[in-house]
């Protein structure tokens, strides 16, 4: 089992759309409604969702998704520490590839929605890499080669040497075809079409709003040092 873990507008959909596209590699399509029963109700919740996730492989119009040598790549978009846990208890043999993305790219992408406020945005961004970095510092369950960390900047500046890299983690070979993909969400293959625009990288630097990027700069400065991103 492959957990995808990232944040909403984090590059999650850009990777699992790539690792969907290779033929041995499978990613179950934006089914949070799957997860849901899990972040709801712990390990009862995973476990049916394991369950379905087997009815399913017999009626695969219900995900639009294909199972290939049954290797599962469940792709998840939030993060929840405590279901997490769950996960580390009963199935350790999980691997974990972490998807982060600056701040203020991914502050960008929420700004324009007026019920996310800068604080809002910030304690979701710090959340997440406040509680992934501990997992992958500090958690005694999961050996530490089951964990891969994968920063967006670093993707889609070079796609071809990522995938490679994510290919040799999760055990399969690497095939061309993941640079040739086709975005998994309508939504954002209509927005960016089937390319890696290396033009989402430091957008915030030329934002048109540069007081925005200064709040956001200041409410996340730590997680954007612990992860290596210039302020």
């Amino acid at each position: 089992m492959f957990i995808l873990a990232g944040l909403w507008h984090g590059g999650t959909s850009l990777i699992a759309s790539c690792c969907n596209s290779h033929s041995k590699l499978n990613v179950l399509y934006e089914n949070q409604r799957l997860f849901r029963s899990f972040w709801q109700n712990g390990k009862e919740g995973w476990h049916d969702f394991v369950k379905l996730e087997q009815e399913c492989k017999s009626s695969r119009e219900l995900l639009g998704a294909k199972f290939v040598e049954n290797q599962i790549f469940p792709y998840k978009a939030e993060w929840r520490w405590k279901r997490i846990q769950d996960l580390e208890n009963d199935y350790r043999d999980n691997k974990y590839i972490i998807i982060y993305r600056d701040s203020r790219d991914y502050a960008i992408s929420h700004h324009n929605n007026k019920s996310f406020t800068v604080q809002k945005i910030a304690e979701r961004w710090n959340r997440f890499v406040e509680t992934t970095l501990y997992f992958v510092r500090n958690n005694t369950r999961v050996k530490q080669e089951n964990i891969m960390t994968v920063k967006f900047e670093e993707f889609i500046d070079n796609p071809e040497k990522e995938c490679k890299r994510i290919c040799k983690f999760l055990g399969v070979e690497y095939e061309p075809s993941m640079l040739n993909f086709k975005m998994l969400n309508p939504q954002y293959e209509k927005k960016y079409g089937n390319i890696i625009d290396k033009s989402r990288k430091e957008i915030y630097r030329n934002y048109s709003d540069q007081k925005f990027i200064a709040e956001i700069t200041q409410e996340t400065q730590d997680g954007l040092l612990e992860l290596g991103y210039f302020l």
